[in-house]
């Protein structure tokens, strides 16, 4: 499997699993969270990340950018801001 996610309690054991492209995991408590989701694009790794409402789910997911696996290293590209995309 090409992606690998893990975890670790408050006894400071981690696990980990392996995942397909596609899969993702979500970190919440009631009110907000992050959801991080993986793909393969041209056998480069990319992660999409989202700012969520949590367990209550009271909103919708926002999209914050992504992280791109780049021939110099892995590399942040931050969603744009409605109003700078429309200039």
């Amino acid at each position: 499997m090409r992606f690998y996610t893990e975890h670790t309690n408050r006894r400071h054991d981690t696990y980990g699993a392996g995942t397909l492209a596609g899969y993702g995991t979500h970190t919440r408590g009631w009110n907000a969270g992050a959801r991080i989701t993986c793909r393969d694009r041209d056998n480069r790794d990319e992660f999409d990340i989202y700012m969520t409402t949590g367990s209550h789910a009271s909103g919708h997911d926002a999209y914050l950018g992504t992280v791109r696996d780049t021939p110099d290293g892995p590399r942040w590209e931050p969603a744009l801001d409605r109003d700078q995309s429309d200039e």
